[in-house]
């Protein structure tokens, strides 16, 4: 792998291929090869490997097609939390991500969803926003606000307002819905 720059593309798949025979992958060489090596051949090489652990996937998810990084993840999906699913969103489909994202053990982290929402469908989205603790700081709602839906977003500030919490939801005036803009706007003017 280390003269792999060097080589000619066909002595490498040729060697990517040699050190996956009989199904059994070679991760470490795999790896080391994969930014010499073509998405199709990679794809081929990978496409009935049992992947041992996340890290493997995450280090060749630029290389994949996404096609072959979302049977890869599926295949190790017992072993997924938020962090590890953090960087692959970019390369998964968005419905591999959702899947993969409403079946983790992992509480939602408000922060991690924040990292995750721009590959998330907004349903998805929305679920784990409610399962996250009463107790987190729900403020940072901001980061989500592009992501939601108005109908959720207005349920959100409609709990904060609630609890008395109104200053910090100004920078989710742009979101928000014409009615719910009047809401906040009255109760702010009203606490002062």
């Amino acid at each position: 792998a280390q003269i792999a720059p060097m080589l000619d593309p066909e002595i490498i798949k040729e060697a990517a291929a040699e050190s996956t025979k009989k199904h059994q992958v070679n991760w470490h060489a795999i790896m080391q090869m994969a930014p010499f090596l073509d998405a199709q051949t990679l794809d081929e090489i990978l496409e009935d490997a049992e992947p041992g652990d996340y890290s493997q996937i995450i280090a060749l998810a630029p290389f994949l097609s996404g096609q072959t990084l979302d049977k890869l993840v599926q295949r190790c999906e017992d072993e997924a939390d938020l962090g590890m699913l953090i960087a692959l969103a970019p390369f998964l489909s968005r419905e591999t991500l959702d899947k993969l994202v409403l079946q983790c053990r992992d509480d939602a982290d408000i922060n991690m969803l924040a990292g995750l929402a721009p590959f998330l469908s907004t349903e998805t989205l929305e679920k784990l926003l409610f399962r996250c603790d009463e107790e987190v700081d729900m403020r940072m709602v901001d980061h989500l606000a592009p992501f939601l839906s108005s109908q959720t977003l207005d349920r959100l500030v409609e709990k904060l307002m609630e609890k008395g919490d109104v200053g910090n939801l100004v920078h989710l005036y742009p979101f928000l819905g014409r009615d719910m803009m009047r809401k906040l706007a009255k109760k702010m003017m009203d606490d002062g």
